[in-house]
């Protein structure tokens, strides 16, 4: 048995426009996530009253247990009414 082989006149295109919609979408992604996560914070200033004292910054401790009790800075929190 003999098998006969036609040839395509197809040349085998690539198509690359999905690749490129991907690039782009990857592109946006990484200019909108370096955007948002280059600021940690705002920066406030504000201006001094003569009367003002300078205050310590304190961290606030929030946690969530998972029978679901709230807790801040240690000490259990009560949030029914």
């Amino acid at each position: 048995m003999s098998f006969i082989r036609k040839r395509s006149s197809d040349t085998g295109k690539i198509d690359i426009s999905p690749m490129l919609d991907i690039v782009f979408i990857l592109l946006i992604f990484f200019v909108v996530t370096s955007t948002f996560t280059r600021e940690t914070g705002v920066d406030v200033t504000k201006p001094k009253a003569s009367s003002a004292k300078e205050l310590a910054k304190e961290s606030i401790l929030i946690g969530v247990t998972r029978q679901g009790t709230i807790h801040i800075n240690e000490t259990q929190v009560n949030l029914s009414r």
